[in-house]
C-alpha cells in the first residue's frame, strides 16, 4: 500500500471474464518487511489455469467502499 488510509479493505478474486470466485472482507493492513501490505488468503483449489485479477477496495469512514487498484496474474498449472 502506498498509504494505509482506510478502516479496512476488501479484496475480490475475479476470473478474467469478471466472475467473482472469492471475497475477503474486513482485511487489515499489516507491516511486513517495512512495508504496509494487505494479505489475502484463499484455497488454492479455486485456481485453475487461467487469468485472474484481484480488485482491492478500501472502506472509507462514511461506510462506502472506494476502489484502490487491481492486480493481475496468470496461473499456468494447478
Amino acid at each position: 500500500l502506498a498509504a494505509d488510509e482506510y478502516q479496512s479493505y476488501r479484496a475480490v478474486l475475479l476470473t478474467d471474464d469478471g466472475r467473482e470466485i472469492f471475497t475477503g472482507d474486513k482485511l487489515k493492513a499489516e507491516a511486513i518487511g517495512g512495508a504496509k501490505v494487505v494479505v489475502l488468503s484463499f484455497p488454492a483449489r479455486l485456481l485453475t489455469p487461467n487469468d485472474y485479477q484481484v480488485k482491492m477496495s478500501g472502506l472509507k469512514t462514511d461506510g462506502n467502499l472506494e476502489d484502490i487498484s487491481r492486480y493481475y496474474f496468470r496461473v499456468l498449472q494447478s
